[in-house]
């Protein structure tokens, strides 16, 4: 029943991310044909177009992490769109389960749209750049890559929402985001452990393997995003 409340809380979100990608996905599909001429080469203009997307995504892991439990402290606007939090706590289970459940429940619904994201890409793709193929292995490659590195994100929102309300949650975590983003552009991070390179020029899609570094950087950074959430949700006086 957790699970099934979780999915009653987030569905909405879900259903429109899907609806808002299923449609530029088919308007980019009408836009492109084969014959199209481009002056950049095909591996350019695919990082950057990998790049766009991959803001999506991230958009997408901002708003499903908004299930961890949620507090009315002084500086909120409110108890948020989900606003169940007193209910929530009086039911028979701890805390720590709560959390692994709503944030499971987010992780699943994250995925799905990673997959569902990458089919219509694959779809796309060979329309708008005929000169590359896009076998199904490196498909799957991408969706391990993308979701692994969407976890970093899903993970940082998570904290957010233990002790933030819901809008302040989703905008705290762009602007952090924004802020690691900006930070990778002036320090210099080896290419290999680069998160925000595996998802556009180093991507599966262009080098036909995966980014192990930068996938075990965002595994190990959500790890311990995950475990920082946990014991927030267990220790805050709610």
């Amino acid at each position: 029943m957790l699970w099934m409340k979780n999915w009653m809380e987030t569905r909405w979100r879900f259903l429109v991310a899907i609806v808002v990608f299923s449609f530029i996905v088919v308007s980019s599909y009408m836009q492109f044909t084969n014959s199209r001429p481009q002056a950049l080469p095909a591996e350019q203009r695919l990082a950057g177009t990998l790049s766009v997307f991959s803001l999506f995504f991230v958009m997408h892991a901002v708003t499903l992490a908004g299930s961890g439990i949620k507090t009315q402290a002084p500086f909120q606007m409110g108890k948020g769109v989900h606003g169940s939090m007193h209910f929530t706590l009086s039911l028979p289970v701890s805390r720590l389960r709560l959390l692994a459940t709503r944030t499971g429940m987010g992780a699943l619904e994250l995925f799905a749209a990673v997959l569902l994201g990458v089919l219509g890409l694959r779809v796309l793709f060979p329309r708008q750049f005929p000169e590359i193929a896009f076998p199904i292995l490196d498909a799957s490659e991408y969706v391990f890559t993308l979701f692994a590195c969407l976890l970093a994100c899903f993970c940082v929102s998570v904290v957010l929402a233990t002790f933030l309300d819901d809008v302040w949650q989703m905008w705290g975590s762009w602007i952090l985001l924004a802020a690691i983003r900006a930070l990778t552009t002036v320090v210099n991070i080896p290419e290999k452990f680069d998160p925000f390179r595996a998802l556009g020029s180093a991507s599966p899609f262009i080098t036909h393997t995966i980014p192990w570094g930068a996938v075990a950087v965002c595994l190990t950074f959500a790890a311990a995003l995950w475990l920082l959430a946990a014991r927030i949700v267990q220790t805050r006086d709610y």
